[in-house]
């Protein structure tokens, strides 16, 4: 019988005192800031009642049922040019979700990693490892890249109380691959469910059990794989968020067709390059029975709308480039290239809602802009008999057109914010992984 799956929640009485409850809130979904710290971020600046207005009518709807009618999509709008052009008051820092980071280790390196993983006394050093057994079928993309390895464990920090914290995934030993060169050890964990103690901790314990030459130069040297920074945003469904990437063509919709027309995750982007995320949080939630996601519930306790924008980095696949762990900071904007559009350009195009709502309001205008003259205007159907054949210089000319004619709606983001939150949030990091070399 399966054990029934009971999702964790920040509970608000009233919209008044959402804004005190945000720090608590953005904490347990990103252990790496206090509570008190994000609080005190976010009381520098206070939600205005037309916010919370807006926030009131987007909790009225059907939880997880985007509304398409004026006073909704207004409403949208509100909430989401608030939270990108003054994210402070909303607590908005971009968070660290995930780092994978490889590195190069001798035979010798790791037939002693081997042997004490298989033999060590892991308690000695307030270390639980446990083999991971691959049963990742929730998460293809990592379980493929973890068959490269002979082994993998889940290294659990063991604490004090007897409680083991979350898991750090370390990966050593390769098996050989045709044409492909794998470093030996891979490092990968979510940063955002750990605390800044406890990842200093977990590295430092690491270092302490010998069974690496130098762990301050093996991670100097490693090379991140993939990094992902993300924002959850409040009281805005997924499909309302409409982004765009410059030169990217990819932007797919799941489920593919979804029972009741909504699409709940988007991608911008191929899955083999760096790309952008947006989906439901509560609905991930659930379906993985994610026990370190928290809902933030309202008066009636249905929880509002949370949807991650999730930006997934993966520097090698960026025109061969890497970088190094201790070069993260120089990593791009998470804005980079990217425009938000306002929900509100649903209004202008009301004749398209469905396809909105099932595949995303970019891919759909996209698609429709293979209606269009260069200048923007709807060919008439002798015209579209004409262009049946493939012609990329006109195809450019229809998006080019289709962007121009939707640039009213783009949102102010700002940039200042979170490309800051950004740097300031990897920093920490590195300093977290490296801070045992300090003594």
């Amino acid at each position: 019988m399966t054990k029934q799956f009971k999702a964790k929640s920040i509970n608000v009485d009233s919209f008044e005192q959402l804004q005190a409850s945000l720090g608590a809130f953005r904490h347990l979904m990103n252990k790496c800031v206090a509570p008190e710290d994000y609080q005190t971020i976010i009381n520098r600046r206070t939600i205005a009642e037309f916010e919370l207005n807006a926030l009131a009518k987007s909790y009225s709807a059907k939880p997880q049922v985007p509304e398409t009618s004026l006073e909704f999509l207004v409403a949208y709008d509100m909430l989401l040019r608030s939270q990108l052009s003054d994210p402070e008051k909303w607590g908005l820092l971009p968070t660290i979700d995930s780092i994978n980071f490889t590195a190069s280790a001798t035979k010798s390196e790791v037939a002693a990693i081997t042997q004490f993983f298989e033999h060590g006394e892991f308690s000695d050093y307030n270390l639980v490892a446990v083999k991971d057994l691959g049963n990742h079928n929730q998460y293809s993309e990592e379980k493929k890249i973890r068959n490269y390895y002979r082994s993998t464990y889940q290294i659990r920090l063991l604490q004090p109380n007897e409680t083991k914290s979350e898991p750090l995934y370390f990966s050593f030993g390769t098996w050989k691959r045709k044409g492909k060169k794998q470093k030996a050890l891979r490092f990968s964990f979510n940063p955002a469910r750990f605390s800044n103690e406890e990842i200093q901790d977990i590295f430092k314990a690491l270092d302490q059990t010998g069974i690496f030459k130098n762990l301050l130069k093996t991670l100097t040297a490693a090379t991140v794989t993939r990094i992902d920074l993300a924002l959850d945003f409040v009281g805005i469904p997924a499909a309302m968020i409409p982004l765009a990437t410059s030169n990217v063509q990819r932007y797919n919709a799941i489920p593919k067709k979804p029972e009741d027309g909504l699409g709940q995750t988007f991608y911008v982007g191929s899955k083999s390059k760096s790309r952008t995320v947006i989906y439901n949080k509560i609905a991930k939630q659930l379906g993985k029975r994610q026990n370190h996601v928290v809902t933030l519930s309202g008066p009636d306790l249905n929880p509002f709308e949370l949807v991650r924008l999730e930006v997934v980095s993966i520097p090698q696949g960026n025109n061969g480039k890497k970088i190094k762990l201790p070069e993260l900071e120089t990593l791009s904007s998470m804005f980079r290239a990217k425009a938000v559009y306002s929900p509100l350009i649903y209004l202008e195009y009301s004749q398209l809602t469905k396809q909105f709502l099932e595949l995303g309001a970019i891919k759909t205008l996209r698609n429709y802009s293979k209606k269009l003259d260069k200048s923007g205007n709807l060919l008439t159907a002798k015209m579209l008999k004409q262009l049946t054949v493939k012609n990329k210089s006109m195809r450019q000319k229809q998006l080019k057109a289709m962007f121009k004619l939707i640039e009213k709606y783009k949102m102010h983001i700002n940039l200042t914010w979170f490309n800051a939150k950004q740097k300031d949030a990897i920093k920490k990091l590195i300093f977290n992984i490296t801070a045992f070399s300090r003594g």
